[in-house]
């Protein structure tokens, strides 16, 4: 009987609504936060043109010398535009009102440089800014694949 009615009082309190949090409380759980524009280009604020040879130490220290603003083609409803990128070395992330993306990944494929940010990737090039010659990250989604050249190996005599 005391089984059968504890049982009955759990199922009674399982079917109430919870009012923990009703919508114009202070909780975070009807809270929308903004989501950020996805640019399509970054273009870098101090003109300079790529490293020519792929050296991961250089076009590292190319990203990290200066920001890459966002250039964006119109603003979508909901967003917010996309803040400047600052590329940092993992050891060396400080606080800033830019948006910090670490150097993680760098790809050298078929003479294209790719530099991945939040896991889509960007290829390095170079682009004009008005006369001058300037650097720019354009989105190009996933990574193509290598191409192999079909004599890789010498024939035996």
């Amino acid at each position: 009987m005391r089984i059968a009615a504890a049982l009955l009082l759990l199922v009674t309190l399982g079917l109430l609504d919870a009012a923990a949090c009703p919508p114009p409380g202070p909780c975070n759980k009807y809270r929308q936060f903004p989501v950020e524009a996805q640019p399509m280009m970054y273009r870098r604020a101090v003109r300079a043109t790529p490293p020519a040879r792929f050296d991961r130490r250089a076009l590292a220290r190319f990203l990290t010398a200066a920001a890459w603003i966002p250039e964006t083609s119109a603003p979508v409803p909901g967003t917010v535009p996309a803040r400047t990128v600052r590329f940092v070395a993992a050891d060396q992330v400080e606080r800033t009102t830019d948006r910090a993306v670490i150097v993680r990944q760098l790809e050298r494929r078929n003479g294209t440089t790719y530099v991945e940010i939040d896991g889509v990737f960007f290829s390095l090039e170079q682009c004009r800014d008005g006369r001058r010659a300037s650097s720019c990250l354009t989105r190009v989604g996933p990574l193509p694949d290598v191409e192999r050249t079909t004599k890789r190996f010498s024939t035996p005599p």
